[in-house]
């Protein structure tokens, strides 16, 4: 089989599928318990402040109140749709970009010719990749968004449990709420992911190509930079891009107005 390769990174679909997988499982498993105590702070009614009526009244009496209450395991609910989520959407983001991109290069060579439009030069690289990266991260929140309401809801529950297993939690969902209570919180999601993604794939391309060009100021001694040195290292900065993905998502997921309605059972 013939594996089609990114012409400026030479890695296959393949291998950017590996890369954005293994990223995303890492930083799922460091910014879990950060995630649990997230979303305990965006269910609290009460002001996050010291005061007799707030449960959770700041991060470290978060911890140890959690760690009392529920033991050190509470920190990692939900984890497997966790998981689930994170290597899919890692995996469609980056799988996704690269086909958006693949099939701009190809109608940006039938619609520009000598690297002008309407004889003025253009700087397209950016904004197309701005604009895959809004479109893979749109289609990778909307396929992951299911898991993500299973993830949020375990993390949620106290004891006694609402749910037993993720079987059962889809059921019931599926029984009181109806296939759209999978898709609660979408729009937000998609208002966040979608411009955030874009951006993160901009700089990423963009710094990419200064470095292969020789545009930094670092001493000659320390960087190599024949091709080998940036073929090698490359799926090292597409994990590292994932991995602050993921610890970015983690904490801008309280931009979601209906929180306390996707708790409700």
């Amino acid at each position: 089989m013939v594996q089609v390769q990114d012409r400026e990174t030479g890695l296959s679909k393949n291998e950017y599928l590996l890369a954005g997988s293994v990223s995303g499982f890492v930083a799922r498993a460091v910014v879990q318990p950060l995630d649990v105590i997230k979303i305990r702070f965006q269910l609290q009614m009460e002001p996050i402040e010291v005061s007799r009526t707030s449960k959770y009244q700041g991060l470290m009496q978060a911890v140890r109140c959690i760690s009392k209450e529920e033991g050190a395991i509470a920190f990692w609910k939900g984890h497997v749709p966790a998981q689930m989520q994170s290597v899919t959407f890692t995996s469609v983001q980056f799988l996704t970009f690269e086909v958006i991109l693949s099939w701009l290069r190809e109608v940006n060579s039938l619609l520009i010719s000598d690297n002008k439009i309407f004889g003025l030069p253009i700087t397209y690289k950016p904004i197309g990749n701005f604009l895959c990266g809004c479109g893979a991260g749109s289609l990778a929140a909307v396929v992951t968004q299911p898991l993500d309401v299973l993830r949020t809801r375990f993390i949620a529950q106290g004891e006694p449990k609402t749910y037993g297993s993720m079987s059962h939690a889809a059921v019931s969902i599926i029984t009181r709420e109806g296939a759209q209570g999978f898709f609660r919180g979408l729009v937000p999601s998609l208002l966040l992911i979608a411009p955030q993604t874009g951006i993160q794939f901009a700089i990423y391309h963009s710094l990419n190509q200064m470095i292969n060009q020789g545009k930094y100021y670092l001493h000659p001694n320390l960087i190599d930079k024949s091709p080998q040195f940036h073929s090698g290292n490359r799926p090292v900065a597409i994990s590292f891009l994932f991995f602050c993905h993921h610890q970015l998502n983690c904490f801008t997921n309280l931009m979601s107005p209906n929180s306390k309605v996707l708790f409700k059972v």
